[in-house]
């Protein structure tokens, strides 16, 4: 090849990859996918974070509400009325009654909890005797616990004036804390309460003979759905923390001291407040 000939080789060479494309570009160029068809990654599906979850919880919590109270109605309605039922379509609609009495006070108990935490309840105070408070919720408890031969103990230490707080609020604490007590003392033993007003602050005692409860335990006793019993023990676990979250928004703490097999002292106080 004479050197004219290497030269236009060279040249032409040069004229095919003046372009703006390398090889490595011409490569690229062909992998490319055409235009308007790219492929789209699937979208990963959104986490429910916990406030969304509990508002779906609440929203069911609402609508079941409303049948499980009629279902609750008609048992209760036909169990009273004078009407031609057979022994055993008696005794399948108690346990209706029954079923849909505690489906009820759970889920009354799960949207308390919630508006407590949304902060949607507030506190009404009001002049309490606390002897009339106490003597009213050992009445209201009297049955389930004449059902295990547990008796009540009351004493009251209150200054000449009654303390001003939320009745209402302050009465389902103790009740819940009683029920409690109730559920997990032997039968035929004693529950104690006691009810010290100090100026500003009313602090209350509850004292059973239970099984008590180990470190961990008492740890997580106030937190919702917690359960250390067996399944023969009928609870929501939702009491001790309506408990907890009435106690704080009346400005108090709750606590618990227990040792296993010598039963557990809840206590609490709560400041007073202004009448409302």
């Amino acid at each position: 090849m004479s050197k004219t000939q290497a030269d236009r080789k060279d040249t032409g060479k040069k004229n095919n990859d003046s372009r703006g494309f390398s090889k490595t570009n011409r490569k690229s160029l062909k992998k490319a996918p055409e235009s308007g068809k790219k492929k789209s990654r699937p979208e990963k599906p959104r986490a429910v974070n916990a406030n969304q979850k509990e508002d779906w919880i609440q929203a069911v919590a609402h609508d079941l509400r409303s049948p499980l109270s009629i279902i609750h109605g008609y048992a209760e309605y036909l169990l009273s009325a004078e009407r031609d039922i057979s022994s055993e379509g008696k005794e399948v609609i108690e346990r209706l009654r029954k079923v849909s009495s505690r489906s009820l006070s759970l889920l009354n108990k799960f949207l308390t909890l919630s508006r407590i935490e949304e902060g949607t309840i507030r506190i009404k105070g009001s002049a309490t005797n606390l002897e009339t408070l106490c003597e009213r919720i050992t009445e209201l408890l009297k049955e389930k616990a004449e059902e295990k031969r547990i008796t009540f103990t009351v004493r009251v230490e209150s200054l000449k004036e009654d303390p001003v707080v939320d009745e209402f609020k302050l009465e389902r604490i103790l009740e819940n804390l009683l029920s409690n007590a109730v559920k997990f003392s032997p039968s035929g033993s004693t529950v104690d309460i006691e009810a010290i007003q100090e100026p500003g602050k009313i602090t209350f005692h509850i004292q059973d003979q239970g099984e008590g409860l180990n470190e961990e335990q008492a740890k997580q006793v106030f937190d919702k759905f917690t359960r250390f019993s067996s399944d023969d023990i009928e609870g929501s676990g939702l009491g001790l923390a309506i408990a907890k979250a009435l106690t704080e928004l009346h400005g108090g703490q709750i606590w618990v001291n227990s040792t296993p097999g010598r039963g557990a002292r809840f206590s609490f106080y709560v400041e007073e407040t202004s009448a409302t």
